[in-house]
């Protein structure tokens, strides 16, 4: 854990700035919130907008400071990104830290992306900005500190689930070392605590299937709600159904409060949504009537989703950045191994789960695959497409540590497995940084 920990700490600041998917959009919004802003909103009539702002993108956001627009230039992030023959240096970053905030110079942003998720997702990143700005008003060091906090609650929520189930602690540590995973873990996305989150809920409500005090069912709330505010993942909760000898109002009353507050969020913003996008022909409404008119042929093109994409879906889970920086064949390889040596080395607490726990489980992991292909369907696809648009992998890794605790193995290991495990996780770690430093940078 001190070992990832410290990676994890490395890479916040090795990442260039805004190089994780909308990671952009995600400080906009964090920092939004930081300003005590619950809505975004369309621009102002005459307010000026920022210079990477993009065009595509439908006009709701807010006022930020132009502080933030002057450090996507100056620290090359516009340029780095989808290019992936572009590359930085450590100077050019630095050189960033002179741009300072200026409250009362302020720029509009488009970030209609963000509004969805409700406002608590965004709490480590908005305390980082908080703590920051009592300190200076170096609108890097702001961001860097976001960045750590954001990260700091996605290992607090690792260190949870090893916590909860000791035993399976290196199938958790070879699941947080997954390159994708450390990645998004040291970066403002949003993916960092939703897979923390998913580990530590997959561990309490499978691996500790007595019954817990309601201290443990309050994690499991709040897990839950971490883990909806992307609401593709809410199958799992299926999870809390699971413990048998909890009453079924508890049970129920658990699933409901793990959801009110996203289903809360989304009906106060129903009237304020808008496409995230103006260049495509996107209609949440029309996608809705054309799934309930022809089901049979958006069941046959989420098939078809699979069987096209599928390869590139799996494969994307190897790819850095915007998912534009891939990683060798080797690199993803050691991952793979890591993960299966991680599930050979650990030891499941108690019983292995029962056939109807097994059942519900992977039940709940198909019906997220299939609502994370839904979402894209309904808010990213082009009315009248004929194939589903934005569907990646990094959507379906909050599903692997539900798989993973089903397939660990419940007799303990071999004297070899902890070794190989030791040697394949500093291996694959150090890979990452490497990937990353060669990925980005030039001396």
């Amino acid at each position: 854990m001190a070992v990832l920990v410290c990676a994890v700490v490395i890479l916040v600041f090795l990442i260039p700035p805004f190089q994780a998917p909308d990671e952009q959009r995600h400080y906009f919004r964090a920092y939004q919130l930081a300003q005590g802003e619950l809505m975004s909103y369309r621009p102002p009539p005459g307010g000026e907008q920022g210079k990477s702002v993009q065009e595509l993108h439908s006009q709701l956001g807010g006022m930020l400071p132009r502080a933030i627009d002057d450090l996507l230039f100056a620290s090359d992030a516009v340029r780095l990104r989808f290019h992936t023959d572009r590359r930085t240096t450590p100077a050019t970053i630095l050189a960033a830290l002179s741009i300072e905030v200026s409250e009362s110079d302020k720029v509009y942003f488009r970030f209609p992306h963000t509004l969805g998720y409700p406002p608590y997702i965004y709490l480590p990143e908005v305390a980082g900005i908080l703590v920051a700005r009592v300190f200076t008003k170096r609108v890097l060091l702001q961001f860097y500190s976001a960045r750590l906090f954001n990260a700091a609650a996605a290992m607090s929520l690792f260190a949870l689930a090893m916590w909860a189930a000791p035993g399976l602690s290196r199938a958790i540590l070879a699941f947080a070392a997954v390159p994708m995973v450390v990645f998004l873990t040291a970066t403002l996305s949003l993916d960092a605590t939703v897979n923390a989150a998913a580990a530590a809920f997959a561990v309490l409500c499978l691996a500790r299937m007595e019954p817990g005090g309601w201290r443990r069912w309050a994690a499991k709330v709040v897990l839950g709600a971490i883990i909806c505010a992307k609401l593709a993942y809410a199958p799992l909760l299926l999870l809390l159904a699971l413990e048998r000898r909890a009453s079924a109002v508890k049970r129920a009353s658990a699933i409901a409060l793990s959801l009110v507050p996203t289903v809360v969020w989304l009906a106060m913003i129903r009237h304020v949504t808008v496409p995230i996008r103006t260049d495509l022909d996107l209609d949440l409404k029309r996608q809705l009537f054309q799934l309930a008119a022809h089901p049979i042929l958006a069941a046959q093109m989420f098939l078809d989703d699979w069987i096209v994409n599928g390869t590139l879906i799996l494969r994307s889970v190897g790819i850095l950045g915007w998912l534009d920086r891939p990683l060798s064949v080797w690199h993803v390889t050691l991952s793979v191994a890591l993960l299966l040596i991680g599930l050979w080395a650990s030891k499941r607490p108690g019983n292995r789960p029962r056939a109807a726990a097994v059942t519900v489980a992977m039940c709940s992991i198909l019906a997220a695959c299939l609502l994370v292909q839904a979402a894209m369907f309904l808010v990213a696809t082009p009315v009248g497409a004929s194939r589903i648009s934005g569907v990646q992998g990094r959507y379906f890794v909050p599903l692997l540590p539900t798989l993973m605790v089903l397939l660990a193995r419940g007799e303990g290991s071999p004297s070899l497995g902890p070794k190989l495990f030791v040697a394949a996780f500093v291996l694959s770690i150090a890979m990452t940084l490497i990937a990353v430093a060669g990925a980005y940078y030039t001396l």
